[in-house]
């Protein structure tokens, strides 16, 4: 990442997050410092939600994404699909590193073959 990019990032995220939250270049990698007390506990969940509220101040916005969606949409639907998920999955809206812990089978019926899959991607369901 190139330092002025580097700044605006720095920028948007202390916008969204406060002063408590600092990014700093390590070594030519990012690093995030985040004071204690930001978030309320250190779980999944809370984890979770702070990182979507930095990531929702690095993605671009609604009003540039819907448009780039609607124009492969135009050319074709599974292009644009490909499009969103790749998406989705690059801003870690969706987690890869969790569904990977899904466990998933199929089983052969009289109504021909049914996929299973159990969840275990989905933070709220830790039992704590």
């Amino acid at each position: 990442m190139e330092h002025a990019e580097f700044n605006k990032v720095r920028t948007s995220v202390q916008q969204q997050c406060g002063s408590k939250v600092m990014i700093q270049l390590d070594r030519g990698r990012n690093k995030i410092d985040i004071e204690q007390g930001v978030i309320k506990e250190n779980s999944v969940v809370y984890r979770d939600l702070f990182d979507t509220k930095i990531m929702s101040a690095l993605v671009p916005a609604p009003s540039v994404v819907v448009p780039a969606f609607r124009e492969r949409y135009q050319r074709s639907p599974k292009e644009a699909t490909d499009f969103y998920y790749k998406f989705s999955q690059d801003t870690d809206y969706i987690r890869r590193y969790r569904i990977a812990k899904d466990m998933k089978w199929t089983a052969d019926t009289e109504y021909g073959t049914l996929d299973v899959t159990i969840n275990l991607s989905k933070p709220e369901k830790d039992p704590k």
